[in-house]
């Protein structure tokens, strides 16, 4: 590294955080000028225009009007820009026993559009894999969303799903989860189409964790249990995700009862 330049996966990080700066001041301000979300966020109006200028191109956010009916005296009105509506944000796939269900939500995390597909239950991860990105074009096409501003993507797994033997893996706090390898590259295919974030954990812990911190009561402690093809749970304490030392804390479908047996 030379002069003050910056390795790309640092530049990279820091370019998502200031999009995501400027996306939840779209969000919670409106359609605002460039100038105004600069003084909003605290962007230097090159490092902004850089940021807006990219998630333009992306379709993250879209020129709406201009500022002309407000603006005193002459000049060029500016440009307002506001989120797309159309532009999707979040994304979560759940993978099941015999189906995967997608859903995709907006900045407000309002759902956009969600579906499912069925599979056998001996189906291969590859085969789920390419069945889960298949749906979620067939969603973009039914509903007219696309995902080019995708801020992240979370996919559940069933079954236990815990740390490598041997490795010691931190526990989770409210709003995050714990990254570990996903089964055959699932969590590399979708990064590497969407060019998005992804997390990946057990998909019980995943729903314990979102009743946790989106429920209707948004409680710190619960025992989030699910009864589906199998037999799962998770644990939030203190709203803190619980894994356990082998990552498999609530799998009640899992609890030894007899040793040997």
């Amino acid at each position: 590294m030379t002069g003050m330049q910056m390795p790309s996966g640092v530049h990279a990080l820091v370019r998502r955080t200031h999009e995501e700066r400027v996306m939840r001041a779209l969000q919670e301000n409106g359609a605002m000028s460039r100038g105004e979300i600069a003084r909003v966020v605290g962007l230097s109006r090159t490092t902004l225009s850089e940021i807006t200028g990219n998630l333009l191109q992306r379709g993250a956010i879209v020129v709406v009007d201009t500022d002309a009916s407000r603006r005193e005296g002459s000049g060029r009105p500016a440009e307002r820009l506001a989120l797309d509506p159309a532009s999707a944000q979040f994304m979560g796939v759940d993978f099941g026993h015999r189906r995967v269900h997608v859903v995709v939500a907006d900045a407000s995390h309002e759902i956009m559009v969600s579906g499912s597909v069925r599979y056998e239950d001996t189906a291969t991860w590859p085969t789920r894999t390419e069945l889960a990105l298949e749906l979620v074009d067939r969603l973009s096409g039914e509903a007219g969303v696309h995902y080019g501003a995708l801020q992240g993507i979370g996919i559940g797994v069933p079954g236990p799903y815990p740390a490598p033997e041997g490795a010691a893996w931190p526990r989770a706090t409210a709003g995050t989860t714990v990254l570990r390898p996903a089964p055959e590259g699932v969590d590399v295919a979708f990064a590497e189409r969407f060019d998005a974030p992804v997390i990946v954990d057990n998909n019980t812990r995943l729903a314990a964790l979102a009743e946790a911190i989106s429920g209707a009561d948004s409680v710190a402690d619960l025992v989030y249990v699910r009864l589906s093809d199998g037999v799962g749970g998770g644990l939030v304490v203190g709203g803190q995700l619980v894994t356990g030392s082998s990552g498999l804390a609530g799998e009640l479908g899992h609890v030894t009862v007899e040793p040997a047996g």
